[in-house]
């Protein structure tokens, strides 16, 4: 820059204020080019109407344009991030969009400059020869799946907190497999489904099963007991309880509870508490997008940039972090087993929310936070408390939730959803460095709190 204004400073400065007026002050006649671009569905995908809605997303340019999509008005932000939802409109006979037949139709209409520009997006709904869903091909009699991986998986109709354990090479009784994998029936009514890569069908009876159904209480009592067999443990476990592990042997099992980490007896742990504490970050997603934002923020990449933020600061704290993946991808389903090779003592998976095809994301969004094993309740409301403080969120609760994540039984395990990702303001707040190091933070905080609180409930066991 400087050699430039040496270059020009020989030209007389009437002339040169003439050329850069020219050039730095826009035209008052200039039009900005119109454009409309579908973040949601994107190239290819087609959305399924159920209750009659569904949304929209994208970025419009200019951002002042007026977008209207089926006749309603979108929701279009400052930088043109926009979110439609409005009532269908019903093609008048199915259109067949590749292997799809489509008899919904959104039709958006942008209007700027004088210039308009339509576009249509297809869907599904529940009269479409598309929307017929494949039944599930069932077994009678049952067949014998065996199990090729170790699985933790949730229970039908069973109550909440009450996990089946499934270690390699255990059989199982089949009734049914579908899309979601193979559902088996366990005791009463009660039923799992184990996805279709963890396990295949054999030509052999179940026999004496080795498979166990895990359940844990509010009140830190963990019971085990093998279908079809008697009770094998009871453990009424104390406020030093941090986690289980799971032994067989045969048909015999043991639960192995884990005890409170050795960096919290220590006495520098009372003015920092997470100090020498290995605690693992799991991104949300990957090898799928998750969530996409309407400028095109996919969730699998916002959830590694905000676990690498919370990394920087929990090591600031001398805690030492590991992650479940970083850039490469990592199936859900081998996330447990990477985290039994971490061996983490705190785990926080980081993810943003979205809602379904047939619901309004804007009546219900705010921050979420789940759990499941009771060891994990206390991290999870004590994050989800400093969340809500630093952001300002609606708080959409702290809950016990069956799912994949936190059913992981080595430690406090607990997965948060801090802000809706698909909405333009909650996108672009996430882009905003200043305000993703807060919610950084606050997650840090809360792990804080949870470490201090456990260590003083602990104090006259050391």
């Amino acid at each position: 820059m400087k050699e430039r204004l040496n270059a020009v400073g020989c030209v007389p400065m009437r002339a040169f204020l003439l050329v850069l007026l020219t050039f730095c002050v826009p035209r008052t006649d200039a039009r900005a080019e119109i454009a409309l671009r579908v973040t949601r569905p994107e190239e290819g995908e087609l959305l399924t109407i159920a209750k009659g809605k569904t949304f929209v997303i994208g970025v419009v340019t200019p951002p002042t344009a007026a977008l209207e999509c089926n006749g309603a008005r979108c929701d279009v932000s400052a930088d043109g991030a926009f979110i439609g939802y409005a009532p269908f409109a019903a093609a008048p006979s199915p259109v067949r969009q590749g292997t799809n037949w489509c008899d919904v139709a959104f039709d958006f209409v942008l209007r700027a400059n004088g210039e308009e520009i339509a576009r249509r997006v297809w869907a599904i709904s529940p009269n479409s020869p598309s929307a017929a869903l494949v039944p599930e091909q069932a077994f009678d009699p049952p067949r014998t799946v065996r199990v090729l991986k170790e699985a933790w998986l949730g229970i039908r109709r069973g109550a909440i907190g009450r996990t089946l354990f499934a270690p390699k090479d255990a059989l199982l009784s089949a009734v049914s497999t579908g899309t979601n994998g193979w559902r088996v029936r366990l005791e009463g009514r009660e039923e799992a489904v184990v996805p279709l890569d963890l396990a295949e069908i054999v030509d052999e009876a179940p026999g004496r099963s080795r498979a166990w159904i895990i359940e844990d209480r509010e009140g830190m009592q963990v019971t085990a007991r093998r279908l079809g067999g008697d009770e094998t443990e009871i453990s009424s476990l104390s406020s030093c309880f941090w986690g289980m592990g799971f032994a067989v042997d045969g048909l015999r099992a043991r639960i192995l509870p884990r005890p409170m980490p050795k960096a919290l007896v220590r006495r520098e742990a009372a003015e920092h508490p997470l100090r020498g504490m290995r605690i693992g970050l799991d991104p949300g997603h990957h090898p799928d997008r998750g969530a996409v934002g309407p400028r095109g923020l996919e969730e699998r990449d916002a959830n590694l940039r905000l676990a690498r933020e919370v990394g920087r600061l929990l090591r600031a704290e001398g805690a030492e972090v590991v992650f479940t993946r970083e850039e490469e991808a990592l199936p859900l389903r081998e996330r447990h087993a990477r985290l039994r090779e971490l061996d983490p003592e705190i785990v926080v998976s980081l993810h943003h929310n979205s809602v379904g095809d047939n619901a309004d994301p804007r009546a219900k969004h705010g921050a979420q936070t789940f759990w499941y094993h009771p060891w994990s309740k206390d991290l999870a409301e004590k994050i989800h408390a400093a969340m809500l403080r630093a952001l300002g969120s609606a708080d959409l609760g702290c809950h016990r939730r069956d799912l994949y994540l936190p059913r992981y039984p080595g430690c406090p395990t607990v997965l948060l959803e801090p802000e809706y990702l698909i909405l333009p303001e909650m996108e672009a707040a996430f882009l905003d460095a200043a305000r993703r190091a807060k919610l950084a933070a606050a997650i840090v905080e809360g792990m804080r709190a949870f470490a201090a609180t456990r260590r003083g409930m602990a104090e006259s066991a050391f």
